[in-house]
């Protein structure tokens, strides 16, 4: 059992806790470990859609229903909210640490996970370029027919409707794989191509 009792010493009001040692200790515990739990917690609203032109599409995650987008506002993002744009339309989503996401018109995506370790997304169709800062956590980008692993990069990928992806590097590389496993890591000023069925073409040097 633990007792507190409060008592005024002068102008001030001490607060003292007595009671067995083993009750001590498990409250102590209590406390230090509500302390780590609120310090390692989720992330809040840690994405958001910055800025948009064109009309941009939402739908949160857990409902079936797309919501055009009109507010000025800065927009937070939670896991697995999808986001589509139609034609002449963009939209920019910065993360907390400072990397940012450009939708191309006519493209869909997903930030599948954000954690403190990585962030995941998921690229449906379209394009998206991304400037990932260097030293953050781990970034991916994943399509019908790759994965795209990086660090601090400037890259872009898009997928067809076909499911194929093509990957264009402009500073830092990329590591990038197909379904069965195979990968090859593409530097800057070069890109490479996925099937779809699988299969990862040899980096060329990139005409754009």
């Amino acid at each position: 059992m633990i007792t507190v009792k409060r008592y005024r010493v002068g102008p001030l009001r001490e607060t003292f806790i007595s009671g067995s040692p083993g009750a001590i200790r498990r409250l102590a515990c209590f406390l230090i470990s509500a302390f780590l739990l609120c310090g390692l917690g989720p992330l809040s609203n840690a994405a958001y859609i910055s800025s948009y032109r064109g009309n941009v599409d939402l739908k949160k995650t857990g409902t079936s229903e797309w919501v055009r987008l009109t507010s000025e506002e800065k927009i937070a993002l939670n896991e697995n909210d999808d986001i589509k744009t139609a034609r002449a339309s963009t939209a920019e989503i910065l993360l907390d640490d400072g990397t940012r996401i450009k939708l191309a018109p006519v493209s869909s995506f997903k930030i599948s996970s954000e954690t403190n370790e990585g962030v995941s997304l998921g690229l449906y169709f379209g394009r998206i370029r991304s400037w990932v800062k260097k030293f953050s956590r781990k970034f991916e980008v994943r399509t019908p027919s790759a994965v795209c692993a990086v660090r601090g990069t400037d890259f872009m990928v898009s997928a067809d409707e076909t499911g194929d992806t093509r990957v264009e590097v402009y500073d830092g590389s990329v590591l990038t794989g197909d379904s069965r496993g195979r990968t090859n890591l593409v530097r800057a000023g070069e890109f490479s191509e996925v099937r779809k069925g699988g299969g990862v073409d040899l980096p060329r040097n990139n005409p754009n």
